[in-house]
């Protein structure tokens, strides 16, 4: 063989999302002898014990191609057949495949997608891997019931002994870590579970699960007595979720003192198991039974559980067949559950069956920047630029397409990329100014966009188009007389953040001056003022539900405007069955100064902020919407309350009978209106006309008398004005 550098391996899954909950099958490896498995790329590790009888050679080492989904080699230890022994596991550590078999652990170099056996852990004379390297060891030919890995290290759980962990940072010179011995004339060790900083071992012959540390001196930290399953077996398997521990025997112990464990009875978990494999991925647990039994019809063998919640686990997924489970593992985003054939040596042949989401990533959604510069694109899922699961997404991996208008790309490739999750922002490359009537498309390019299972992106996406958006530029300026003020008119409404909101402030624009003798005393405006006001837009609507009527006398409402701006509209809801008609309107005030009294006379005094115009109410009107409309423009503050109150001629509407408003018939939560001296919300419906975000009056500082020769200049201060 071959020799090679010395690699530190890091053997873990890059779980990307985690969601075992909506998967498909993909494939199944068919034909193959297995009960576990280790997936390393695109190839999986089998391997099976063969038949009750060693000597039958039946025991295989397979490799599996994924992307075909075919069995590409077996292979043995030199022996006639295959191999003679009962290997039980298998893990991969770079290009040497080691078995644990019932003589301790085995080495097989797979390079190349050949078997090339090495050699074994133990024998009696010593002339073995493990002692080569210079290692000393008290076991010999130690039979290993089970083992898993972690990082660079392999932990094997040892019967009638406890446990041992090696480092195979090179696995062609194994170091001996630990070899733990329980020293227990009972004990029976065929379980391991390993976390970053503890050892869990279940120990059927002293009915126990023994915690140790997961390094230093490997000491035993807290052991969990009588520990037995439903059916009051030993329990074979274990496995940890944050503080909780779970058996295959149905039971639930909190860890978090590892010393003082405490069994649960408040769970609801209802795994139960054998000699099979219990892992955990995120927040959910793969099971499988690991019973030797075929049948003739299908039934469960395997499971996975969404254990978010010990209180309330949930069954995700079963996975049956006639034939027994071994084993099962997420790696990559995919689901691998091997069926194994029975001891039988005409039954050994197995299937891996391969689970994940089937549905190509996609667009689900584009979002651009207000000034164009970037487009933010949100993936449905974890993606990435190969389809083994790896590689973070570039600018080149998406593509730009522009139609309308008069702007053009500069690039069809994005000018930058950042990562958020799943949302890509690229930068955009223009030249021109946008009128608005360009669509920019972003696409993946071929080849380019995959998800954690492999899936391509396809370059013809939806969701995946937005209208560029008008560039604000200021359209014209005017100056007073006096030189006091310039009144700038934007070509669109405008803020001071990218996010659509923010006023402009004095320090967003900047002057200068060119010529004549005057000068500026200060480059910055020294005041700034929104005026003009836009369209009338609605700001409440509260006409449902005001069924109760009463008289329309001493009738208020509160409400709050959003933007600043001015009232346009209130509109009531009244009835007249008098012979005479009345003219009504709105005084608005902004302060109240009583807020415990339903009375307007003694809540609001002084001068209104704004009157309504008068509004004639006619005679003999039955339930009718009046519109009180503001012809007179004040501008009222944003995010501020203010209260508008029903009079005539100065004073409450005359109450000579058959006059009435409509409202809640009580508003008691919040007392927000009232009528009669009565609290109640009452009918109406207001519009406003918010204060124009594009025509803006700044102050200037001029110091001299100018000749006229002064060319003033007034520009958007950098990254100021969106």
């Amino acid at each position: 063989m071959r020799n090679r550098i010395a690699i530190i391996f890091s053997f873990f899954s890059f779980v990307f999302t985690q969601d075992l909950e909506n998967l498909s099958l993909l494939n199944t490896i068919k034909d193959i002898t297995v009960s576990r498995f280790d997936v390393v790329g695109d190839r999986l590790y089998a391997v099976h014990p063969g038949t009750n009888s060693w000597s039958d050679g039946a025991a295989l080492l397979s490799i599996a191609n994924l992307t075909t989904a075919k069995v590409i080699a077996e292979g043995g230890d030199g022996t006639a057949g295959g191999i003679k022994s009962y290997p039980e596991g298998i893990h991969v550590f770079g290009d040497v495949a080691i078995l644990t078999y019932d003589n301790g652990l085995h080495f097989f170099d797979i390079s190349g997608d050949a078997i090339t056996y090495l050699g074994v852990g133990w024998n009696a004379s010593k002339n073995s891997i493990i002692f080569k390297n210079g290692n000393t060891s008290v076991l010999d030919q130690p039979t290993v019931r089970h083992s898993t890995k972690l990082d660079n290290k392999l932990y094997a759980v040892m019967q009638w002994f406890g446990f041992a962990v090696y480092d195979m940072t090179n696995p062609e010179s194994p170091v001996t870590l630990k070899e733990f011995d329980y020293e227990s004339a009972s004990d029976d060790p065929v379980g391991i579970h390993v976390t970053k900083d503890y050892i869990f071992i279940a120990d059927i012959g002293d009915k126990k699960i023994r915690i140790n540390k997961n390094g230093g001196d490997y000491s035993v930290v807290g052991t969990i007595d009588n520990v037995v399953s439903f059916e009051n077996n030993p329990v074979k398997r274990i496995a940890t979720h944050g503080n909780y521990l779970y058996t295959s025997g149905k039971t639930v112990y909190d860890i978090t003192d590892p010393a003082n464990a405490v069994k649960l009875t408040d769970h609801n978990f209802p795994g139960a198991g054998s000699e099979g494999e219990m892992k955990v991925v995120g927040d959910y647990l793969l099971m499988t039974e690991g019973h030797w039994q075929r049948t003739d019809t299908p039934r469960d063998r395997a499971w996975v559980y969404n254990i978010k919640d010990y209180k309330d686990v949930k069954l995700v997924s079963t996975y049956s067949d006639t034939m027994p489970s071994y084993d099962i593992d997420f790696v990559n985003n995919k689901l691998y559950v091997s069926f194994g054939g029975n001891r039988d040596k005409g039954r050994l042949k197995g299937s891996v069956r391969v689970y994940g989401d089937d549905t190509p990533p996609t667009i689900s959604s584009v979002s651009l920047a207000n000034d164009n510069s970037t487009i933010a694109v949100t993936m449905s899922e974890a993606v990435f630029n190969t389809n083994s699961g790896s590689g973070a997404l570039e600018a080149s991996d998406f593509s730009f397409s522009l139609s309308g208008g008069v702007a053009t790309l500069s690039s069809a490739t994005p000018t930058s990329i950042s990562i958020n999750g799943n949302v890509y922002t690229l930068g955009i490359g223009l030249t021109g100014t946008p009128s608005g009537d360009e669509t920019l498309t972003v696409n993946p390019v071929d080849d380019s966009i995959y998800d954690g299972t492999g899936k391509e992106a396809s370059t013809d996406q939806s969701n995946n188009s937005v209208k560029l958006k008008t560039i604000a530029t200021i359209s014209s300026t005017t100056i007073v007389d006096d030189n006091s003020t310039i009144t700038v008119t934007i070509s669109d409404p405008v803020y001071n953040t990218n996010g659509a909101s923010g006023n402009l402030e004095v320090s967003d624009f900047v002057l200068s001056i060119n010529g004549g003798v005057a000068t500026l005393g200060s480059a910055t405006p020294t005041s700034i003022e929104r005026i003009g006001y836009g369209d009338a837009k609605s700001l409440v609507d509260h006409s449902s539900g005001m069924t109760s009527r009463t008289g329309w006398t001493n009738a208020w409402q509160t409400f709050t405007m959003g933007d600043e701006g001015a009232l346009a509209t209130v509109k009531l809801q009244l009835k007249n069955s008098h012979t005479a008609s009345y003219k009504l309107y709105l005084d608005v005030y902004s302060s109240d100064g009583n807020s415990g009294s339903a009375n307007p006379w003694n809540k609001f005094s002084g001068t209104p902020v704004v009157s309504s115009d008068r509004t004639t109410v006619s005679a003999s009107m039955g339930q009718s919407e009046v519109t009180f409309n503001f012809s007179t423009n004040v501008t009222l503050s944003a995010n501020t309350k203010y209260y508008f109150w029903l009079k005539e001629d100065s004073s409450n509407p005359a109450g000579t009978g058959g006059q009435s408003i409509y409202k809640k018939s009580s508003n008691a939560s919040t007392n927000d209106g009232g009528s009669g001296n009565n609290w109640g919300r009452i009918y109406h419906k207001i519009s406003v006309r918010e204060t124009s975000r594009e025509v803006y009056k700044l102050g200037l500082n001029i110091s001299g008398t100018p000749n006229g020769s002064e060319l003033l200049t007034v520009n958007p201060q950098s990254l100021s004005i969106y």
